[in-house]
C-alpha cells in the first residue's frame, strides 16, 4: 500500500458505483489501495454499502474477503437491531407511549439494499413524559444505562452491540431555534398505519429533521462522508416538496448549510457525474475534505475549535484560549449536573465535583486532557481578514 491517505477520487468512485449498482472500470481504483480505502469505510461506515463495488476494483483476496466480512456482519447487526426495536416498539405500543423511530431506521429503506445503511444505534423519540416507565422497561430487558436524565435523550446498551437512544426531545434547550420548532411534536406527526402509538414525519419533515441533525453534528464536531449517501439515498426515491423544506431550513438558520451540502451530494452521486468530483466551487471542494478528513462521528479536534469558535466569533488569540481553559476547569452547574449528577444531587456534595474532575482530568482521563489542551494551544486565528 502506498501512503496512508484516502484517495479521495477513489473513495467517490468506490461509493458512486455502490450507489449506482456500477462495476467499477479498470483503471479508476488502484488495487494496491485496497487496504487504506476499506479503512477509510469502516471510519465513514460505509464499508457495507461499498462491499460489492470493492470486490470487482481488482484488490487482494484478503481486502475482497474482508470487504464481504464488513458487509455480512454490517447486515447481521442491522437485522439483530431491527428485529430488538421491533419488540422494544412493540412494548411502548403496548403501554400506550406515543413514539417515533428517527434517522437510520428509516434511512435504510432508501438505500439499493435495506441492509446496507449501517446502524451503529437505533433512535426512538419516546417524549419526556413516559422516561421512567421506558427505563424500567428498558432495565428488565437486560439494558443498562449511564446517561439517564442528563440529556435530551436516553441512552441505554446491552451486549453485543444493542444502542438504543430514547429522545425526551429531539434538540436541547441549548438549541433554543431547534427545540421550540419541534414543541408539542407528536401534534404534527402522522399515525403510522396499524398503528395507535407509532408516529412518522412527513418526508418533507423527515428530510427536514435529518439535515438539522446532520448540521449540529457538522457544526459541533464534523460529520463523515455517510451523511451525503444519506441525503443522495433519500432524495433519489423521495419527492419531497422542496419548496416547503427550504423556507423552514431557512428560518431555521439551516437553510444555506443544507443546500450545500445537497448540491455535493447530487454533484458527486448522481449518474451523470460518473463518480468524479468534477466542477466543484471552493466551498464544496473544503467541504469534501472536511467530511472524508474525519469519521461518521467527526473529531474532538473539531469539536475543541468549533466550541472555541462558538464562544469567541472564530478567533484563537492567546486571551480566548485561556478563557476556553477556564471554562473548561470552572465549569456551570448545569454541567456538572451532567457530568457528576450523584454528588449535584446534594448541596453539601456539590464542592467535591471540582476535585473530582480534576482529579480524572490528572489520572484516566491524562491523555484526553493533555490532547485536548495541546489542540487548542496550536489552534490558528481562522478569523478571515
Amino acid at each position: 500500500m502506498s501512503g496512508t491517505k484516502v484517495d479521495r477520487n477513489e473513495l467517490i468512485y468506490l461509493l458512486w458505483c455502490a450507489l449506482q449498482g456500477k462495476k467499477p472500470e479498470a483503471g479508476m481504483i488502484s488495487p494496491e489501495h485496497g487496504s487504506i480505502l476499506l479503512k477509510s469505510c469502516i471510519e465513514h461506515s460505509v464499508s457495507a454499502l461499498a462491499a460489492d463495488a470493492a470486490c470487482g476494483c481488482g484488490f487482494s483476496d484478503e481486502i475482497k474477503l474482508r470487504f464481504s466480512e464488513e458487509k455480512l456482519n454490517a447486515m447481521r447487526i442491522n437485522i439483530l437491531m431491527l428485529s430488538e426495536a421491533g419488540q422494544i416498539m412493540e412494548l411502548l405500543e403496548e403501554k400506550k407511549i406515543p413514539h417515533m423511530p428517527l434517522k437510520g431506521y428509516e434511512l435504510i429503506h432508501y438505500y439499493p439494499g435495506e441492509m446496507l445503511r449501517q446502524m451503529g444505534d437505533i433512535d426512538i423519540l419516546t417524549g419526556e413524559k413516559a422516561a421512567r416507565e421506558i427505563y424500567d422497561m428498558m432495565l428488565e430487558r437486560g439494558y443498562t444505562t449511564e446517561s439517564y436524565d442528563m440529556k435530551h435523550d436516553d441512552a441505554y446498551t446491552r451486549p453485543p452491540f444493542y444502542k438504543f437512544e430514547m429522545h425526551r426531545v429531539l434538540f436541547s434547550r441549548r438549541e433554543k431555534l431547534w427545540h421550540d420548532y419541534y414543541e408539542n411534536i407528536f401534534d404534527r406527526l402522522i399515525p403510522e398505519k396499524g398503528q395507535q402509538y407509532r408516529y412518522r414525519f412527513s418526508d418533507e419533515d423527515f428530510y427536514i429533521y435529518l439535515m438539522l441533525h446532520t448540521i449540529k453534528h457538522l457544526r459541533i464536531a464534523g460529520t463523515g462522508i455517510r451523511c451525503l449517501t444519506d441525503i443522495y439515498c433519500f432524495l433519489k426515491k423521495a419527492a419531497p416538496d422542496m419548496e416547503y423544506i427550504e423556507r423552514e431550513l431557512e428560518a431555521l438558520g439551516a437553510g444555506q448549510e443544507e443546500k450545500m451540502l445537497r448540491e455535493l451530494a447530487m454533484k458527486l452521486f448522481s449518474l451523470e457525474s460518473g463518480g468524479r468530483p468534477l466542477h466543484l466551487t471552493e466551498d464544496q471542494d473544503r467541504l469534501l475534505n472536511a467530511l472524508i478528513s474525519c469519521g461518521v462521528y467527526g473529531s474532538s479536534e473539531n469539536a475543541y475549535k468549533n466550541r472555541i469558535k462558538e464562544r469567541s466569533g472564530g478567533k484563537y488569540d492567546k486571551k480566548t484560549k485561556l478563557k476556553y481553559i477556564a471554562g473548561r476547569i470552572f465549569c456551570i452547574p448545569e454541567v456538572y449536573k451532567f457530568r457528576c449528577p450523584k454528588l449535584y444531587r446534594h448541596r453539601l456534595t456539590r464542592p467535591l465535583i471540582f476535585f473530582v474532575r480534576v482529579f480524572n482530568g490528572l489520572t484516566k482521563k491524562r491523555k484526553r486532557v493533555i490532547n485536548e489542551f495541546r489542540i487548542v494551544g496550536s489552534a490558528h486565528n481562522e478569523e478571515k481578514g
